[in-house]
């Protein structure tokens, strides 16, 4: 690689001293404080995976991992050429504890942390740089939102509200990698009878080979239930008690506004 002041964007503000202060920030912040609440990290995580997604709608999806113990956000590609029927590669890794691991040439190297991100003067220079490391076309232009990149805005966007608000809202994937294996949350699926019965469609890209890994809940954990699920390949979106509904057919509907979509689908945030 080259040396790592070349490999950031062009910015007075993004340099190695900042990078220094932001893995001191990291390192020092406990469990409940700093970089480390969780709440900060979810939705930081969430910027940067919708993000993502918006510019490579058709290409990437999000998943939940955890490589090593780490509660992370991954970022997957769709090789098509890949084994005999195609395969995800993931490219990023967005550790809600501090860093974002990119995948470069099937190597995950460990460059960015989030400290150094909110501190730059242009936050979505780092999207592209991730474009750059995990070897994704640059789009000239941002596409329009679709059915593949609205869920992912959306969640977003809720989280964004949520920023500094106490740890409430928790958002889980339908399936989850942790302790060496791949596993469904059904207990989720249970409070949504509506997703718990698309889940049965498979798809040969599914990730793991699991259709409930499309899903993603929102969680209230001040009573225990799911308020939102949706599923991030087409934007179907279920609210409890309530009929399947199209995302972007809402989003249409509020003008394309994320954040008047939101606050028409969404619970409250606080």
């Amino acid at each position: 690689m080259d040396d790592e002041n070349d490999q950031r964007p062009d910015s007075p503000l993004l340099d190695m001293a900042l990078h220094v202060a932001g893995e001191e920030l990291v390192v020092a912040a406990g469990h409940n404080s700093g970089f480390r609440r969780h709440e900060v990290g979810q939705a930081l995580a969430w910027w940067f995976a919708s993000e993502l997604v918006r510019r490579h709608p058709h290409r990437l999806r999000v998943f939940e991992t955890h490589p090593h113990g780490y509660d992370c956000l991954t970022v997957c590609t769709w090789e098509p050429d890949q084994a005999p029927d195609g395969e995800w590669r993931a490219i990023a890794y967005l550790n809600k504890t501090g860093h974002i691991a990119v995948s470069v040439g099937g190597e995950d190297a460990v460059d960015l942390n989030w400290p150094e991100i909110l501190a730059a003067e242009q936050p979505r220079d780092y999207v592209r740089l991730v474009e750059k490391w995990a070897r994704l076309p640059s789009p000239a232009t941002t596409p329009p939102t679709v059915g593949s990149s609205i869920a992912s805005r959306c969640i977003a966007a809720f989280l964004a509200r949520t920023l500094y608000l106490s740890d409430r809202w928790l958002v889980l994937g339908g399936a989850t990698h942790a302790a060496g294996d791949p596993s469904v949350r059904d207990q989720l699926f249970e409070q949504v009878p509506g997703a718990a019965a698309e889940r049965r469609d498979r798809d040969g890209a599914d990730f793991w080979g699991l259709p409930e890994s499309r899903f993603w809940f929102l969680v209230d954990r001040t009573h225990d239930r799911v308020a939102v699920a949706v599923d991030q390949t087409n934007g179907r979106v279920w609210l409890p008690g309530a009929r399947p509904e199209s995302l972007m057919e809402l989003y249409e509907a509020a003008e394309r506004s994320v954040d008047r979509l939101v606050s028409n689908v969404f619970p409250a945030a606080f």
